[in-house]
């Protein structure tokens, strides 16, 4: 026996409580301990303690403890696939929080499914901000991103990080460092062939001890601290 606020509770008890439990949480696919609570009139962390032990033997599923509910295994995998069907779909960066809104999703198990998913492979592509309401970044779009930076930087000879944010490249001066053969400036990158011309320029000022106004040979898209 043990006590739970002032009343003897038996082993079996909890025992066929847990039976009854798992031919609901079977018909239902999930059930919040939060309802279970109303029915049996005893709180949520007393239910927690004494179900989630019984969870794998009488109680055929899983537990969320973030919101302290019960789900089948048949249930989460039709969730997870809503979820890699959604973002397997997307070319572009998703709110996870909307995906989850749209097929009923709770917020942890729509998360921890992607976060699954991401980690064996069954999902391409990335999480990024808080846990919350994550961003999903599919592999697609990133690899889209590299493309056109890549592109671009070999058709122009450089590249601004001002361009790139508007490309949707969140960490621009990351991305610039596989650029192996560029100069790094404050407003972006230039290769080193494109910045020959100044540099002989410069090369020549020194040698007749005369001087030029860097700013007239810079390019346009370079600002004052680039010189």
């Amino acid at each position: 026996l043990s006590i739970h606020y002032g009343e003897l509770i038996s082993k079996q008890f909890f025992d066929n409580l847990a039976i009854e439990i798992n031919e609901t949480l079977q018909e239902t696919g999930l059930l919040p301990l939060t309802q279970l609570s109303r029915e049996v009139s005893l709180p949520v962390s007393t239910l927690a303690k004494e179900l989630v032990p019984r969870v794998g033997d009488l109680i055929i599923g899983t537990y969320d403890k973030k919101t302290d509910t019960l789900f089948t295994t048949a249930f989460v995998d039709r969730q997870a696939a809503k979820l890699r069907g959604a973002c397997s779909a997307a070319t572009r960066p998703v709110h996870l929080g909307k995906i989850m809104e749209v097929h009923g999703i709770t917020a942890s198990l729509g998360h921890g499914c992607v976060k699954d998913m991401i980690s064996s492979g069954r999902l391409r592509g990335q999480l990024q901000g808080h846990s919350t309401n994550p961003v999903f970044i599919p592999s697609l779009y990133t690899s889209a991103q590299n493309q056109w930076a890549d592109s671009f930087y070999k058709q122009n000879g450089y590249i601004t990080f001002e361009m790139m944010q508007n490309k949707g490249i969140d960490n621009p001066h990351s991305a610039i460092a596989r650029f192996v053969d560029s100069v790094s400036l404050s407003s972006g990158c230039v290769s080193e062939g494109g910045i020959a011309g100044v540099q002989s320029i410069v090369e020549e000022a020194v040698a007749t001890d005369t001087y030029i106004e860097l700013i007239d040979w810079m390019f346009d898209w370079c600002n004052e601290a680039d010189e």
